[in-house]
């Protein structure tokens, strides 16, 4: 049955300060496990992010200190490498800018090739058949 009513608030300031000293604790490895007894929803704490500059910081820090830690559990051998993988970009924002970086080079990359391409390859090939292009199409090709 759902509960009708007004939405909940949220005290942003005191969620900021639960994720900063939550986040420092040595088996904060998991977002997922901060919002575990919390009347709200991991996907929240976007919604509360984006309302609070406060709120917004703690994540911040939060996720850097979760990736710094599971990245030394990845190279202690306590954390596996499919499980630290699978979420590395999410808590490794230095990650997550160098990757978009990469698909940013890539994706102009492919622009320039695709600008390099010559519009009409028949053109091309016409062009490279000696003396023979004008008995072809019926016209001089420059």
């Amino acid at each position: 049955m759902a509960v009708m009513g007004r939405p909940r608030k949220y005290d942003y300031t005191k969620e900021a300060k639960d994720l900063d000293e939550w986040s420092k604790l040595e088996d904060s490895i998991s977002l997922y496990a901060f919002v575990d007894d919390k009347p709200y929803c991991a996907t929240q704490i976007y919604d509360f992010a984006a309302l609070s500059p406060e709120f917004a910081e703690a994540l911040k820090k939060a996720k850097g200190r979760i990736a710094l830690r599971r990245e030394r559990k990845l190279n202690e051998g306590k954390l596996h490498i499919a499980a630290w993988g699978r979420s590395a970009r999410l808590y490794d924002t230095l990650l997550k800018v160098q990757e978009d970086q990469d698909k940013d080079d890539d994706a102009e990359r492919k622009v320039k090739i695709v600008a390099a391409t010559p519009v009409n390859p028949m053109t091309d090939i016409l062009k490279s058949i000696d003396g023979k292009t004008e008995k072809l199409v019926g016209r001089k090709i420059e």
